[in-house]
């Protein structure tokens, strides 16, 4: 639907040009050579969705419009036609959300390479969305952030796929000071990624694969900040954020282990001792024991209460770093893990002097305690469960170990054919009238 609304109710627009210029039919077209063809595609396209987005903002123009989506995948020599829908929204002085999309969509799987703006942003739009815009997303979108600063109600900002250097994201940081909820995403030529939230009103912050050649910096100083997302290489990170509740990280587009990752992630990981929850991936688990102590973290977090282990396997190069988490978190009482296929890193090498044979044998030599095991942890949940040798080597350790555990959840994987699930849910029962800790344990399969 392009626009909705009620009587009463300010519009929501929303337009998108990908059914009318079909680019997963034009990728396949280039793909088998025919280059020309594709472009015919997608220029009818264009035009069709051009008369059919007229047709829409016409009938919106005598009403106030609430939200404006436009994603116009590289508008090219039809941006003016975007630039005049965006004046129609702008001009009924009610939008609160505008989300703008001119991204190629046929680039989106070359990143960062050919990753530029596609549009700039309509310099109308400085004076047409001051009074009433909060949230604001541009995507292949360049735009001036030195013309921002008169927009005091803007709340969330997403700024994604444009290049964007150092002294550009400190203008957005410096003119958007009112922002609670920030993210970066898919950004190019950002060396230093660093925010100082001076004012303390940022609540939420992302940062999703921004590129730079070399390592760079990462370096946040926001001292209400409550919920943190990192998705992308390891950086030289400095991070004071003393209130955070959520931590997020994913390193799993890195390939390599050079020695130093794992001091750096568990300097970073500890710093954030006020989460209450902590989310990491298996490239992390991996290096972690790599740091200065192989064991724990530098600080234990007393406040965690929930672990998310997120694409891994549970295979035997990941088992140290799991340990290494379960001991810096004693009073956990929530484990979710997110099965996924096996990812070996190049360069990797095993913490301690003796490689148990397999996993089985890993748990069998866990032997001192562990005190969120002990006495705190209460539910575990595994998405994307398949049953294999790891993953019930690692569940039978928990429900030998786990004192007070209530609820062990098996969410079996939805891949491939029916078949398949009931042999997930079989390998799965296997799991019942084991020696258990905990007397109180259930076991759901689904």
């Amino acid at each position: 639907m392009a626009a909705s609304s009620s009587r009463s109710n300010p519009l929501n627009v929303y337009l998108d040009d990908s059914p009318f210029t079909k680019p997963d039919v034009c990728r396949q077209l280039i793909n088998d050579g025919r280059q020309a063809l594709a472009d015919g595609v997608k220029s009818r396209g264009q035009q069709a969705f051009i008369e059919y987005a007229r047709r829409v903002l016409v009938s919106c123009e005598q009403s106030g419009i609430n939200s404006f989506h436009l994603r116009f995948s590289n508008p090219g020599d039809y941006i003016a036609h975007a630039n005049e829908w965006i004046r129609v929204a702008g001009r009924t002085r009610s939008v609160m959300e505008l989300d703008l999309d001119f991204s190629d969509v046929n680039l989106h799987d070359k990143f960062p390479e050919d990753n530029d703006a596609c549009a700039e942003l309509v310099s109308d739009f400085y004076d047409m969305y001051t009074s009433s815009l909060d949230t604001l997303r541009l995507t292949g979108c360049n735009f001036d952030p030195t013309k921002l600063k008169e927009f005091k109600r803007l709340r969330n900002v997403t700024i994604a796929r444009i290049a964007m250097e150092d002294e550009m994201l400190q203008e957005l940081i410096k003119n958007c000071d009112h922002v609670e909820d920030l993210s970066l995403i898919r950004l190019t030529a950002t060396y230093i990624i660093r925010i100082a939230d001076e004012k303390g009103v940022l609540k939420r912050l992302t940062i999703e694969h921004c590129h730079s050649e070399e390592t760079g910096f990462v370096e946040i100083e926001a001292r209400n900040l409550k919920y943190f997302n990192y998705h992308g290489k390891v950086k030289l990170f400095t991070i004071e954020a003393p209130k955070v509740d959520e931590v997020a990280f994913d390193f799993s587009s890195e390939e390599k282990f050079t020695g130093d990752e794992g001091c750096l992630l568990s300097e970073v990981i500890s710093s954030f001792v006020t989460a209450k929850e902590i989310t990491v991936c298996s490239y992390t688990s991996q290096v972690l024991p790599h740091g200065d102590d192989p064991l724990r973290l530098p600080a234990l977090n007393q406040m965690l209460r929930h672990l998310i282990l997120k694409r891994v396997a549970m295979h035997p190069n990941e088992l140290p770093g799991v340990v290494l988490l379960l001991r810096s978190y004693p009073e956990l009482e929530n484990l979710t893990v997110i099965m996924d296929d096996v990812k070996l890193i190049e360069g990797y090498t095993y913490p301690f002097n003796n490689r148990p044979a397999n996993a089985a044998a890993f748990w069998d030599s866990q032997i001192t305690t562990i005190t969120c095991l002990n006495r705190h942890l209460k539910k575990v949940t595994v998405q994307g469960f398949k049953g294999t040798a790891n993953e019930l080597a690692f569940l039978k350790f928990l429900l030998r170990k786990s004192n007070v555990l209530k609820d062990m959840i098996l969410e079996v994987a939805r891949d491939g054919n029916i078949e398949n699930r009931y042999h997930y849910m079989g390998l799965a029962q296997t799991l019942h009238g084991l020696n258990n800790a905990s007397p109180d344990v259930t076991t759901t399969i689904r």
